[in-house]
């Protein structure tokens, strides 16, 4: 399966990647690039990445949200995750990334609470 990546800005300062189908090895490279871009741009220091249309996501993908998210963080920016897929939150939760990264149940969380982790 292939990875489909699309961008909103919902608001300034915002920018939405909203992701469909696997992260894997052969996809994250893809998601890696958009989110160095997104983390390049000096108007944006909020960024949602939207897995709720994903179906797998291996480690390489979760290493990409922690580089992202550390991208924006140095800047003083913050990544937050939207995700309500059992068997990736649980993937969260094992791997401890909740305490990394700010995971929230839908975008309109993730748009409105930005500190919630």
């Amino acid at each position: 399966m292939n990875l489909e990546l699309t961008t909103s800005h919902p608001r300034p300062g915002t920018a939405v990647v909203h992701a469909a189908g696997e992260v894997d090895v052969a996809t994250s490279p893809d998601l890696r690039s958009l989110l160095e871009t997104i983390a390049g741009d000096p108007g944006v220091d909020h960024v949602v990445v939207d897995l709720d249309r994903v179906e797998f996501i291996d480690s390489s993908g979760l290493g990409v949200l922690i580089i992202g998210g550390r991208l924006l963080g140095e800047r003083g920016g913050e990544l937050c995750i939207v995700c309500s897929r059992p068997g990736i939150l649980r993937l969260f939760e094992i791997t401890e990334l909740r305490q990394v990264l700010a995971v929230h149940p839908s975008l309109g969380d993730a748009l409105g609470d930005r500190t919630t982790r």
